[in-house]
């Protein structure tokens, strides 16, 4: 895991945790229902969700502009569907 500022000892990224995964739990119920929650839905939120679904993209091959720049979770979802990448 990655130094945050501040946190030096383990038992502090759990107390981080502790408090910080009840927001995040709520925040993510809450984007589950777009049209009624109250954080606002964007185009991340949409891609992850998709993702999560271990999508299964029905093609012989896909191209990808500007791989370098790709979002992490495109990539996983690219990477689960290619027998061997080449990128």
């Amino acid at each position: 895991m990655s130094a945050l500022r501040r946190l030096e000892r383990p038992d502090e990224y759990g107390q981080l945790a502790d408090v910080v995964m009840p927001f995040v739990e709520k925040a993510w119920k809450d984007l589950q229902n777009p049209e009624e929650g109250e954080v606002r839905f964007e185009y991340d939120h949409y891609l992850k969700m998709w993702a999560l679904t271990e999508p299964k993209i029905d093609a012989d091959f896909v191209l990808l502009d500007e791989a370098q720049d790709t979002n992490p979770v495109l990539e996983q979802a690219f990477a689960l569907n290619a027998a061997t990448p080449n990128w």
